[in-house]
């Protein structure tokens, strides 16, 4: 299993693309292309292995999560974005909605 986080990304850019769902589609399968061209490159054969591929946008965090502009890690409560964003739970009765990170510790 090979699992890739896709963390960065404009909100804006991706909220106005999606508008155009053929185009959001295309530029999340160029990035698919692209990240296994660059794993073909560094372990050849890689590429005729993968089953299942799924590029996540802040539009899908945001979809999934209600973090403010789809922000990974929710917001940093020192700069006052808590006050300025709307607080919203997308999740409904009896699911448990969960987003997380891991890294070296």
């Amino acid at each position: 299993m090979c699992r890739s986080g896709f963390c960065g990304g404009d909100f804006d850019y991706w909220k106005d693309l999606r508008k155009d769902r053929p185009s959001y589609d295309a530029e999340k399968k160029r990035i698919v292309v692209e990240m296994q061209s660059r794993l073909d490159d560094l372990f050849p054969g890689f590429g005729t292995k993968v089953e299942v591929v799924d590029v996540a946008t802040p539009c899908t965090t945001y979809r999934y999560t209600g973090n403010w502009k789809g922000s990974m890690m929710g917001l940093d409560a020192q700069d006052g974005a808590v006050d300025e964003a709307p607080l919203q739970n997308p999740a409904r009765p009896g699911e448990i909605l969960h987003s997380g990170a891991v890294g070296p510790a």
